[in-house]
């Protein structure tokens, strides 16, 4: 019920939350691969577009993406397939070309399989969920098994 101590939240959330860019094990390399082969990459993220901007920008990651789109652009979040349309559009991709890795079951497999895109399932929690037509990695290496 105070609004002044939720705006203080909210600025030392968002300013102390930019400190935590550090990537996955593979990362670059996954990257590396996928540019090399002529991946056309795209974030699509259910942050703050400021935050997933500038966390791109601190990691090193940025320029290796096309598109960064965040849900509150147009204030619908992964998995409402309106986002994924979104995306795809500000991507200019079409659905049946693209892929959806991601590493969150509900917002990125079950949204984005909803929305008829093949999905990968970076399993980094272990969570160790399945589903049919779903591929499941442990490690982003393991993308080049099929990518």
């Amino acid at each position: 019920d105070d609004f002044e101590l939720s705006q203080t939240f909210e600025h030392q959330f968002l300013d102390e939350i930019l400190n935590y860019h550090d990537l996955v094990p593979g990362a670059f390399q996954i990257l590396e691969y996928l540019a090399e082969k002529g991946y056309i990459l795209h974030i699509l993220s259910n942050g703050f577009q400021e935050v997933t901007h500038r966390k791109c920008e601190l990691s090193g990651i940025k320029n290796y993406f096309k598109t960064i789109t965040s849900a509150d652009e147009i204030n619908i979040r992964k998995p409402h397939p309106e986002v994924y349309e979104y995306a795809l559009n500000k991507a200019n991709a079409k659905t049946e070309e693209s892929m959806m890795i991601g590493d969150d079951w509900i917002a990125d497999v079950e949204g984005g399989k909803s929305f008829g895109l093949e999905v990968v399932f970076f399993d980094v929690f272990n969570d160790n969920f399945e589903a049919e037509g779903v591929k499941v990695i442990k490690k982003l290496d393991e993308l080049k098994t099929f990518l």
